[in-house]
């Protein structure tokens, strides 16, 4: 644009395009006002309500309302968030205050006329102060006190004119601007009484930031306040007949508005006249635009009454986009500075130059031609290096390589001295070695040069089975000790000039030789003893070649994309540039740091071209090119200033087992939320996070730890905004959250939000404590019941052996030793018979005392009536033989009682016992009676005989003394019961035992 007019030292001055962008969220609705608040929460007013706004997803106002009135649906014109969070919302429907920490929600109430409507037009929140200026109605304003909203007004309404007050701003001296919608201009004082007023409005005017009542301002002109009313033109910049509706973004020194297609800035200080600055504004934007400037400095802009809205960083970038002349999109290749000092750049149409004079200057296209080629056929340059003799040599990507003639663009192709079967090779990749030798790699393998007979021939040709003859090389580096370095598609290798000797590095690699992937793009000597490789799918990859890969880059660390382009380092800083499909990085070896710039930071295209980069030693200048055209960058620039931003927390989901339900709360206040329990089988909790950062939220870093797990180390989360937490231990933790921008500017604040995970109830401390105890009180209960049965055992192993060697054992020495002397013959005949019956004597009753310690053995025998029968057989053995006849009563059936062993041998002996007295004192012949009664819970065995007693017990009847009555009793009582024994009165003896069992 010309200067149309230039008065008193006014300027104004064309500027680079502003880097705007469409935002994709916000472009789907009409956007009419943004507010933000402290929190870092962007607000939205629109034609159908409010809108809460994260970088990522719109959520209405209704949805955060969790108490108090509704807002009707209706257009929203004005919005403000004041310095404590509450957001103040001016619709059709009058005045509305949001809490979002309490999610209430209340109408304030504005004084009027009883016709009058309430619609708010403008709210404006006066600096270092708790006024809220609120313009409704027909002409109403208002000054609130946003600490007491539903008090009496601060002032006393105030009416302008009958019309509608559609702005509000500062002026100097505590003044108060005020527009009206027939243009109509006041200052006020704080108190809101009319100090001046434009009497003769023509175009919409606004007041030039704090210049009390100097200048006024419209979309295409500044006009001096005349003394009496009205105004003069004092500075144009824009021809008559542009619309002058405009809503600038106004601070203490500048103003900045959109008009007719432009960005215009003015800026001053003191009284003298301001510096004005054009810029294209937003593509499809032209006229009633509103413009407005974010806490982090970030423009907007939007029309109300239409969909689109763009966002752009302020001026100053550490991008320079090259423009070309004539303007479009070119794809680069190689980018090379030229002997006579021009900036040559190779496209797919046709080469770029750019003049020497200055690293500004626009781009235009240079013809570059091949001798004795067609003329259709037009060169791509891929690489391009300039000899210590000054030669220019090309890599032309779809031809050979061949010297170039800078002041002709003629390019004359070297002379093959290997042909190639079918055609030439392609060239990607120029290099000279230390000792001045040149390389080319080719989609044939690698080429040797000769600079001075412009001939080349291939590397180790002679031999068809060398490796590198069949691969197309992408980029060639030369490394200490005569080593070159090509990057392939099969891998990376490594060549010993000297000896030939070729070493590769890849996925089918052993030891330190073996890399996550074949497919590399480039590689860069970063020092003697170290390479950074580009992959197309691995990352950025940091080798040792003796000690094999020490380090990955990846998207988990925050790489825009797992795809290299190119590496160029800035020895100045010691960074290194790394171009991939999604970005370019600043990557910093010293400390880790990831910076990733796109097209919000000023790049034509955020996909870089292979190997499309450049350092210009001279300058410091970087290069970078891309598939929409080519970037300057000067790493001496420090990187846009701007406010740290806010690490956010949207929403928080989780699962609840109870209902099995999945239920959101949407947040927006400040902390977010008190704390998080997961109760036992409530499957997962999910944090929505979001970073402030207005102009690039999707590229924003997040990363958390778990602060209570053991593992306290942050984890990244790869590329998304959510963090979900599941499969966690009972206990109590803390989720701590980091964020930085894609620039890697770190958040102000972090996120730490309190953890509960709740056990089941098996999982409760005391369970296991209670089960710890009960096991601990098993095992030794088992321990005790097992010493107990060892040392019933070792009793039972003894009392066998014990009888065993007293019964039985002198039982069979009586028969050995009788059997000795039959079988000495010193026994007199008469004596051998009797002495033959004391044997056959003795050895039945062994019989008998080993089938007792058997049958006391065998489980078989543990009931009543197994007992009862071997009381028959032992009955049956030793009376019966004497000529006592046994009498066997029982009252009733006899029961399958089960007797401890121990119950049964007792009650086996005292039994014996009994029969052992009978057959000592009982006369030959007298009946004996054997009664077994089995009553609940008492066993009660009697033996009695009839007759007299025979032996010395007979003069005492009832005597109770005796060794073997004796040993009755303490069986019985070993048992816990009792034995009685009673001479009866008519003759006989008696012998009864209680005992009880279960």
């Amino acid at each position: 644009m010309l200067l149309v007019g230039l008065i008193g030292g006014g300027l104004a001055v064309p500027a680079r395009a502003q880097a705007w962008q469409r935002d994709a969220v916000l472009s789907s609705i009409q956007v009419k006002r943004l507010a933000f608040d402290p929190t870092g929460f962007t607000w939205v007013g629109t034609d159908a309500g409010v809108f809460r706004y994260d970088g990522h997803s719109l959520v209405p106002l209704d949805a955060l309302v969790r108490n108090g009135e509704r807002m009707p649906a209706g257009e929203t014109f004005a919005l403000v968030a004041d310095a404590v969070g509450k957001v103040w919302c001016g619709s059709t429907a009058g005045l509305y205050c949001f809490e979002p920490g309490t999610g209430n929600l209340r109408r304030i109430e504005l004084p009027k006329r009883p016709e009058e409507t309430v619609k708010v037009w403008w709210l404006w929140g006066r600096p270092g102060t708790d006024d809220l200026w609120v313009s409704y109605g027909k002409d109403a304003l208002v000054v609130l006190d946003t600490r007491r909203p539903g008090r009496v007004p601060r002032q006393p309404l105030t009416r302008l004119g009958g019309n509608e007050i559609e702005w509000i701003g500062a002026a100097s001296r505590d003044g108060i601007w005020a527009v009206t919608q027939e243009h109509g201009v006041y200052l006020l004082d704080p108190a809101g009484r009319v100090r001046w007023h434009q009497r003769q409005p023509r175009v919409s005017l606004l007041p030039l930031g704090a210049s009390s009542a100097q200048w006024l301002v419209s979309g295409r002109a500044l006009y001096d306040v005349l003394p009496g009313g009205g105004v003069r033109e004092r500075l144009r910049w824009l021809p008559p007949g542009v619309e002058d509706t405009f809503k600038p973004v106004l601070t203490d020194s500048t103003m900045q508005w959109v008009a007719d297609s432009r960005l215009i800035s003015l800026t001053w200080r003191a009284n003298a006249l301001p510096r004005v600055t054009l810029r294209p504004a937003p593509p499809g934007l032209m006229t009633d635009i509103t413009l407005q400037q974010g806490p982090d400095g970030v423009l907007w802009c939007f029309r109300p009454f239409e969909r689109g809205c763009y966002k752009a960083r302020p001026v100053g970038e550490l991008v320079r986009p090259l423009p070309l002349v004539g303007g479009g999109d070119f794809s680069t290749r190689a980018i090379h500075r030229l002997p006579d000092g021009r900036l040559l750049t190779g496209t797919y149409s046709g080469s770029l130059t750019q003049a020497a004079d200055s690293p500004a200057a626009p781009l235009r296209h240079w013809r570059m031609w091949v001798t004795g080629e067609p003329s259709s056929h037009t060169p791509v340059p891929y690489d391009l290096l300039v000899t210590r003799r000054g030669q220019v040599v090309v890599a032309d990507e779809v031809g050979s390589v061949g010297e170039l003639t800078p002041a002709t663009g003629e390019l004359r192709y070297y002379r093959l001295l290997t042909p190639p079967p079918d055609r030439g090779p392609n060239a990607y990749s120029l290099l000279t070695d230390h000792a001045g030798q040149g390389w080319a790699g080719t989609h044939l393998g690698l080429y040797q040069l000769d600079f001075d007979r412009r001939e080349m021939a291939r590397y180790h040709d002679a031999d068809s089975t060398f490796t590198l003859n069949r691969l197309k090389i992408e980029r060639i580096v030369e490394a200490p000790a005569g080593v070159l370095w090509a990057a392939t598609a099969e891998g990376l290798f490594r060549l010993q000039v000297a000896t030939g000797q070729l070493v590769r590095y890849g996925a089918g690699e052993a030891g330190a030789q073996r890399l996550p992937t074949n497919l590399i793009l480039t590689v860069h000597a970063a020092s003697p003893d170290s390479l950074w490789v580009g992959t197309r799918d691995a990352g950025l990859l940091l080798l040792h070649p003796t000690r094999g890969l020490v380090g990955q880059i990846t998207t988990r660390q925050g790489l825009p994309s797992m795809s290299i382009a190119s590496l160029l380092p800035a020895p100045q800083t010691g960074d290194l540039w790394v171009g991939t499909f999604a970005g370019l990085v600043r990557y910093s070896p010293r400390t880790g740091q990831l910076a990733v710039l796109t097209k919000a930071d000023g790049l034509p295209s955020a996909e870089l071209n292979r190997q499309s980069v450049w350092r210009d030693s001279t300058t410091g200048l970087l290069y970078f090119g891309s598939v929409a055209g080519i970037s300057q960058l000067d790493t001496r620039k420090p990187f846009s200033p701007q406010p740290r931003p806010c690490l956010l927390l949207s929403a928080l989901t989780q699962h609840f087992n109870e209902g099995d339900t999945v239920r959101t709360r949407l947040l927006a206040g400040s902390p977010p939320v008190a704390g998080i329990c997961l109760g036992p089988y409530d499957a997962f909790a999910e944090l929505d996070l979001a970073l402030s950062d207005h102009l690039n939220p999707e590229g924003a870093r997040y990363s958390y730890r778990l602060l209570g797990s053991g593992d306290e180390r942050f984890h990244a989360l790869n590329g998304t905004h959510y963090l979900r937490l599941q499969n966690l231990r009972p206990g109590d933790y803390v989720v701590e959250v980091r964020a930085e921008t894609s620039l890697g500017l770190p958040a102000r604040n972090r996120l730490r939000v309190p953890l509960e995970v709740v056990a089941v109830w098996w999982q409760q401390p005391w369970v296991w404590g209670l089960g710890a105890l009960t096991l601990l009180g098993l095992v030794v209960a088992w321990q005790q019941q097992r010493t107990a049965r060892l040392l019933r055992e070792y009793a039972l192993r003894a009392r066998i052996a014990a009888d065993l060697h007293d019964d039985v054992g002198s039982l069979l020495s009586q028969i050995a030793l009788q059997t000795d002397l039959l079988h000495e013959g010193f026994m007199p005949a008469d004596q051998q018979a009797t002495q033959l019956a004391e044997v056959a004597d003795s050895s039945r009753m062994a019989v008998r005392q080993l089938n007792d310690v058997v049958w006391s053995l065998d489980a078989h025998n543990d009931t009543l009536p197994g007992l009862l029968a071997r009381l028959r057989d032992y009955a049956h053995d030793v009376l019966h033989p004497t000529g006592r006849p046994v009498r066997f009563e029982t009252a009733g059936e006899v029961p399958a009682l089960d007797l401890p062993a121990e119950v049964r041998r007792h009650l086996y002996l005292i039994y014996k016992e009994a029969l052992h007295n009978i057959l000592k004192y009982a006369p030959v012949g007298a009946p004996v009676t054997i009664h077994l009664q089995h009553t609940a819970g008492q066993l009660t065995l009697t033996v009695e005989n009839d007759g007299p007693v025979a032996g010395p017990d007979a003069a005492a009847p009832g005597r109770t003394s005796g060794h073997g009555l004796r040993n009755i009793r303490e069986r019985a009582a070993i048992l816990g019961g009792s034995a009685t024994t009673e001479a009866r009165p008519e003759g006989g003896f008696a012998v009864r035992v209680r005992l009880p069992v279960r």
